[in-house]
């Protein structure tokens, strides 16, 4: 393994906002990288996140000044990407409500005048705008990510968005969303839930694919699907448990386009949530995050359709802190891996930044 190059794709605007985080990367069909993120925000929580995005033409050398192509009134977060069979893009992201925000800025004990930034934010949003927006959501992007056209919310999310079967719909898996306040739709019990979604936004009813963990301390979340080329279904789930310490992926794998899946998986592996993307050679990447000294973004390489993996790849270990993670992978026109995550990328920012890495096997 070569790492060729490492980067910055987020830009700082301003002393305050400039905490960058929960990016996603594809490669469309013209080889065009898009990343995006959630941007422009004063910190890990807070009410100002929106959605930006950059590309690159030249396989991650350089990207475009940075875009706002999705903002809603409420706090926009994790960006999935996935481009569909017909060359649709399709962004998701997901929000939480004021009552939520003002439950963790005081949990976090912000000092008075940043919860007086956070409560000039939030009182301009109205009732209706929280009801309308609070959720997970789905949008097409048009003119290659350019801005979204049409928008749905979705009682389930996951950070880097859905996968395309071969029929063309989308297979989204994700946790049930929930929130202290209620939403346009009924939330569904804690657990990992399954749909597909049509080009036309439509989604059929949810499928619950694992329920809550008995242990209540226990947390499965953040999951990612990919389709492999054998037509199997790899699913890897973030399970943490916030007594123990465990941090890690569990893994399972469908051979029916997702309607079943194998029993769960401990990997064993330190860090998490995981991305799975299918090289051109055939090999599977698994990228996620270690939040545990010596912070680092990692790879594995798997042969055999994730079965086995390879020993850790270390993408970037120089992590000022353990606020970083959430890598992302997607293949550059000259088939180097081009992976994606947030991280201080030194002491000189005081805040997150979206990084890359171009790599090769």
């Amino acid at each position: 393994m070569t790492i060729v190059s490492k980067g910055i794709i987020s830009r700082c605007i301003s002393t305050d906002f400039q905490y960058n985080a929960w990016g996603s990367i594809i490669s469309l069909h013209d080889g065009t990288l898009l990343c995006a993120w959630s941007g422009e925000r004063y910190a890990h929580i807070c009410p100002f996140g929106r959605i930006m995005l950059s590309r690159s033409t030249d396989g991650g050398k350089t990207w475009d000044k940075p875009a706002c192509v999705f903002d809603s009134p409420l706090d926009d977060r994790d960006a999935g990407l996935c481009q569909g069979s017909d060359g649709t893009v399709y962004l998701t992201t997901f929000t939480n409500s004021r009552k939520m925000q003002r439950f963790y800025a005081q949990e976090r004990q912000y000092p008075k005048h940043t919860l007086q930034l956070f409560e000039e934010k939030l009182r301009n949003i109205s009732d209706a705008e929280e009801h309308a927006w609070l959720g997970s959501i789905i949008a097409r992007l048009n003119d290659g990510g350019h801005s979204f056209e049409n928008a749905a919310l979705l009682p389930i999310s996951s950070p880097h968005g859905p996968l395309v079967l071969p029929d063309g719909k989308l297979l989204y898996i994700g946790r049930a969303f929930s929130d202290l306040t209620d939403a346009a739709f009924d939330y569904l019990p804690e657990g990992i839930w399954a749909m597909t979604i049509d080009k036309n936004l439509h989604a059929n009813t949810a499928r619950l694919l694992f329920p809550a963990d008995p242990d209540p301390h226990t947390l499965l979340c953040e999951p990612h699907a990919c389709l492999l080329p054998s037509g199997k279904i790899i699913l890897g789930i973030r399970v943490q448990n916030y007594r123990t310490g465990l941090f890690t992926i569990f893994d399972c794998f469908s051979t029916d386009f997702g309607k079943t899946f194998t029993p769960l998986r401990k990997t064993d592996f330190e860090g998490s949530p995981p991305h799975y993307f299918v090289h051109s050679s055939g090999a599977l990447i698994l990228t996620y995050g270690r939040r545990k000294f010596p912070y680092a973004q990692i790879a594995r390489v798997s042969y055999d359709d994730g079965i086995h993996w390879s020993e850790e790849i270390i993408l970037n270990d120089q992590c000022c802190d353990d606020d970083i993670g959430y890598p992302s992978t997607a293949e550059n026109q000259q088939g180097q891996l081009v992976t994606t995550y947030y991280q201080r990328p030194s002491s000189d920012y005081q805040k997150a930044q979206i990084c890359y890495t171009i790599w090769e096997l």
